[in-house]
C-alpha cells in the first residue's frame, strides 16, 4: 500500500463527517457561546464540511468559513444547500488569508492550527488571523498536548495499529475504519500519525488508504506566547473548551488573545 502526506481529499474527506462528529469533539457549545458573548461578526478557520459552520448559520448567527481543501468545502457547501443554507466558505491557507471583511471574533476549533508545523508558517498566519479581528475583537485556538509529552521516558511510540475511530456507512451499511501508528519526536513537538482508512463490506475490503498526518503541540504557556509575538493582548490558556470525556490527551485547551483597540 503506498503512503503520502494526509490530504483532505479522497476517503479522508468523503468519510469525516462520519468519523469526525460534533458529538465526539464536544466543543460545539463553547465555541457557540464564544460567538454570542464576545461578538458577530465570526470567522470559523478550519471549517472543513461545516461541522460547526452549518449548524451556528441555521441559527442565525453571522458566521464564515475558511479551509484550504476544495473537497471538504464542495462538501460543506453540498450539505449547506440542502438544508437551505447560506453559508459563506472560502478557500484560502490560515498562513495567507485575505477577506475583505473585518470580523469580532475568529476561531479554530479541534486542533486544525497544529496542522502549521512550521513555526514561520504559525507566525504568518497569526499575523494575518491580527489583521482580520476589528480593534478589541478576539482569537480562539483550540490546542492540545498530547499525554507522555511533558516525560520524554513515556513518549508516544507505536509498534501495532490501534483503532482510532470507526463508523457505519449509512447509504451502503460498510465499515469505515481508521487505524493509526504514532510516533512522538518530543523535543521538536511533532506528533507523527500513519493513518490506515480501511472500508469493508461483507468481510470484503472496498476501499482503502494510507497516509502519513504531522502535527505540532503546544504547551498553555507556549501557545500564549505565540499570541503575544503577534500583538495580541490579554493572551490566556483557557480548559473546558470539549465536553468529551478524558483519553488519551494530557491537555486540552483554548489560547485566547485580543487585538488592541488603538
Amino acid at each position: 500500500m503506498s503512503r503520502t502526506a494526509l490530504t483532505y481529499a479522497g476517503i479522508v474527506a468523503e468519510t469525516y463527517d462520519l468519523l469526525v462528529t460534533t458529538d465526539a469533539i464536544g466543543d460545539a457549545d463553547y465555541f457557540r457561546a464564544v460567538i454570542r458573548d464576545h461578538g458577530e461578526p465570526a470567522l470559523e478557520l478550519g471549517c472543513g464540511t461545516g461541522r460547526l459552520l452549518l449548524d451556528y448559520v441555521a441559527e442565525g448567527l453571522d458566521v464564515e468559513g475558511v479551509d484550504a481543501s476544495p473537497e471538504m468545502l464542495s462538501i460543506c457547501r453540498r450539505k449547506a444547500k440542502q438544508r437551505g443554507l447560506t453559508a459563506a466558505a472560502h478557500r484560502q491557507a490560515m498562513q495567507s488569508l485575505g477577506l475583505a471583511r473585518r470580523f469580532r471574533t475568529l476561531f479554530i476549533p479541534a486542533g486544525s492550527f497544529m496542522l502549521v508545523i512550521d513555526p514561520t508558517d504559525a507566525e504568518r498566519a497569526l499575523a494575518r488571523f491580527y489583521a482580520h479581528l476589528v480593534p478589541g475583537g478576539q482569537l480562539f485556538i483550540a490546542l492540545e498536548q498530547p499525554s507522555g509529552t511533558m516525560d520524554p521516558d513515556r513518549a508516544r511510540c507505536d509498534v501495532e495499529w490501534r483503532l482510532r475511530r470507526q463508523g457505519i456507512r449509512s447509504e451502503d451499511g460498510a465499515t469505515v475504519r481508521v487505524l493509526q501508528r504514532v510516533h512522538d519526536d518530543v523535543s521538536a513537538q511533532l506528533r507523527s500519525s500513519v493513518l490506515r482508512y480501511e472500508v469493508t463490506l461483507g468481510g470484503r475490503t472496498i476501499g482503502h488508504h494510507e497516509a502519513t498526518q504531522t502535527t505540532r503541540w503546544y504547551t498553555p504557556a507556549e501557545g500564549c506566547q505565540l499570541l503575544e509575538r503577534a500583538g495580541f493582548a490579554e493572551a490566556a490558556a483557557r480548559s473546558g473548551y470539549t465536553s468529551r470525556p478524558a483519553g488519551p490527551t494530557a491537555k486540552a485547551f483554548v489560547c485566547v488573545g485580543r487585538r488592541l483597540k488603538r
